[in-house]
């Protein structure tokens, strides 16, 4: 499967495109959802009889508005065309009516899926000591979360700063247990309390992904230190998973999966 190469975005240009495609298509928000796919789809041999695009830099908006000209005139499509997007915020107040036939993640985000699919193959690169570090981690950062999440759902999402890295040496110090104080924080507000414990029961779901695979990586450099046993890489995790996810039928992968093939079995392709 090629990768596009990127210009400037033009929406009139990619919707004419995609109608134009002698294959089923898959729109997704970015590169790395791309390699998800890529890796589903080889996974079940579909990988020369779909094609997965990403719209640039845009994200989510820019998927959902390519969705919301694609709707008003999809008989033009000669395949099918299925968009697949991210819950991001929407994971705590429900989607919107008018997405309602965009394939959204189960969790947060596309990591988060592939972090439920693959919890034992994680737990079990791990040690005691690791599990017991990363648990109070995500206890913590649950905390930090809720007060930036409450945020938004306040309207004041300018004032929410999510988009952090948790590899940050002063967000978390290499072998820490503990955040910088910063970002050490108690909910004080009843819904942010709320908001937390929710968090807290299901962070698979509602914890932003990216932070959980970003503390995987921090224990991974701190074990670097005193083991010759290394976690694997991201990508390699991220493998890990879905192949973990596809062995159950009820797992996100799966989902995923059965619903490209039975789409792909329903309308074959016209050359």
């Amino acid at each position: 499967m090629k990768l596009e190469k990127k210009g400037e975005f033009n929406l009139e240009e990619e919707i004419i495109l995609l109608f134009r495609s002698s294959k089923m298509t898959v729109c997704l928000e970015g590169i790395d959802d791309k390699k998800i796919f890529h890796n589903i789809l080889r996974h079940k041999s579909l990988d020369s009889k779909i094609i997965c695009r990403f719209f640039g830099d845009g994200g989510r908006n820019i998927l959902l508005a390519v969705y919301d000209h694609y709707k008003k005139q999809t008989k033009k499509a000669r395949n099918p065309i299925l968009f697949f997007a991210d819950q991001d915020t929407w994971v705590f107040t429900g989607i919107p009516e008018k997405y309602q036939e965009v394939h959204f993640t189960k969790g947060y985000s596309i990591e988060n899926d592939l972090f439920e699919d693959g919890q034992i193959s994680i737990d079990q690169l791990l040690f005691p000591a690791e599990k017991a570090r990363l648990e109070g981690l995500i206890d913590q950062i649950s905390d930090w979360f809720a007060k930036e999440i409450q945020l938004i759902l306040k309207g004041e999402a300018e004032k929410a700063k999510i988009d952090v890295s948790f590899l940050n040496p002063i967000i978390l110090a290499p072998e820490a247990s503990e955040l910088h104080e910063t970002y050490k924080v108690s909910p004080s507000t009843d819904e942010e309390i709320e908001l937390s414990k929710q968090i807290k029961q299901n962070y698979r779901q509602f914890l932003r992904g990216k932070f959980l695979f970003e503390l995987l990586q921090r224990i991974n450099l701190d074990r670097g230190h005193k083991e010759n046993l290394p976690l694997p890489a991201e990508s390699h995790l991220f493998s890990t998973c879905i192949a973990t996810g596809l062995s159950n039928d009820s797992s996100n992968s799966s989902r995923i999966a059965t619903l490209l093939q039975n789409t792909l079995n329903s309308t074959p392709p016209i050359i």
